[in-house]
């Protein structure tokens, strides 16, 4: 898990505590552990994380690795001018890391900039085709523009194990229900598996909430049962977008309204998924997306799209 690697740098740390390339790789460690959600999760993953992207700024500032993690950093904070900075100046530093272009270009396809973003996705992967989030973001640009095909294509390259891992099943359940097709969500349901109890209970409610299962408020309420044990906001506001999709789906608006407010409230930045999100169309005219786009667009101020 990601408090594996946290592990072995702390140790490589105490060995050599001013080893910059070390004290780089461990704030980036630690920014990835305070976002990611495991069962070996560190009650303090915010402050470390903080603490460590500090440090490098200051032992290893000449590095991009150390930008790197600052932006990421900056980027779950909602600080977008502040994670642009970082992440450029990362790859001013190194041209082809791969880590800053992948996480730039998520950032830009969320934030509009998606012609610039997919191309530095596209450069990512043929720098390094097995980077995940790159190859999983082109696939959601594809699925928000109802183009099937080019989703496939774009998760084909993918080994049979991570074809069935939970990031790759969730990204098909979106999909399925962009295209409102149900026989796809049942089938997809069906494999998922979680290594985490919190993990299957939020499974389980995205599932009854889709298919009907289950009174779609009871299952919002075990969502947030699971949501109140994830440190990180931006990865709250990621699901609560799922939970957003989900719903209308159900034909929920109201609750999905809600869960929609409460993540333009958080860290919501994704401009691109309420312009182009099919099943956004059913909020459209209500308070509550009218809000959620005011919101997003103050947290977008100061940043050139």
């Amino acid at each position: 898990g990601s408090e594996g690697a946290v592990a072995l740098l702390e140790r490589a740390l105490a060995l050599a505590p001013d080893f910059a390339p070390a004290v780089a790789a461990y704030a980036a460690a630690c920014v990835t552990a305070w976002f990611l959600p495991g069962s070996d999760h560190h009650r303090d993953s915010e402050q470390r994380a903080r603490d460590a992207v500090c440090r490098a700024l200051e032992v290893a500032g000449d590095l991009a690795e150390a930008h790197h993690a600052a932006g990421a950093l900056h980027l779950h904070d909602g600080d977008l001018p502040g994670a642009l900075q970082e992440l450029e100046a990362a790859i001013a530093i190194a041209p082809n890391y791969t880590d800053s272009l992948e996480t730039l270009g998520q950032m830009e396809c969320e934030i509009g900039r998606r012609e610039a973003g997919r191309k530095r996705l596209r450069l990512a992967l043929d720098l390094a085709p097995g980077l995940m989030g790159a190859r999983m973001e082109l696939a959601r640009q594809a699925a928000l523009e109802g183009d099937h095909d080019q989703f496939e294509a774009f998760l084909a390259p993918l080994d049979e194990p991570l074809r069935r891992s939970i990031a790759v099943l969730q990204l098909r359940v979106r999909e399925a229900v962009y295209r409102r097709d149900r026989v796809a969500i049942e089938k997809l349901l069906r494999e998922f598996s979680s290594e985490t109890e919190l993990g299957r209970a939020m499974i389980d409610s995205l599932g009854d909430i889709a298919l009907g299962r289950a009174p779609a408020a009871e299952a919002v309420a075990r969502a947030e049962t699971y949501l109140a044990n994830l440190d990180s906001p931006r990865f709250k506001s990621l699901i609560r977008q799922v939970l957003v999709e989900t719903l209308l789906f159900a034909g929920e608006t109201a609750l999905a309204e809600s869960q929609l407010l409460l993540a333009a409230e958080s860290r919501l930045i994704d401009v691109t998924w309420l312009d182009r999100c099919p099943l956004i169309a059913e909020l459209h005219g209500s308070p509550g997306l009218a809000r959620a786009r005011e919101l997003v667009a103050a947290r977008l101020r100061g940043v050139d799209i």
